[in-house]
């Protein structure tokens, strides 16, 4: 029990919906692998970085992947969502977060 809450499993996350929408944007995100590494938002040499970096985490426990994600996505600059999104709360998928602000890359 966490805060006096009880947890119910349930496959069902319709009620989730910004959860379901961002979880949408990252698979949708792997379209990226063939995309052209010049384009100035996130392209397919950022998500082939972040997928290196994922890997990476490959067979340790949970806990220590999680805090391995934070620390990695907590090196990024934060930009309010408002001025970023244009929206109140918005959640980015993981290519949207690591695209805010980027630079055009020279690598091809």
């Amino acid at each position: 029990m966490l805060f006096g809450t009880r947890e119910v499993r349930s496959d069902n996350l319709e009620l989730f919906t910004k959860w379901t929408a961002a979880l949408a944007r990252a698979f949708d995100e792997r379209r990226l692998a063939d995309a052209p590494c010049t384009a100035a938002a996130f392209n397919r040499c950022h998500f082939a970085e972040w997928r290196r970096f994922v890997d990476s985490l490959s067979g340790l426990d949970r806990m220590t992947q999680l805090a391995a994600v934070n620390r990695h996505m907590n090196r990024k600059r934060y930009i309010l969502d408002p001025q970023n999104y244009g929206v109140r709360d918005y959640w980015a998928a993981p290519g949207q977060f690591l695209g805010s602000g980027l630079i055009t890359s020279s690598r091809s």
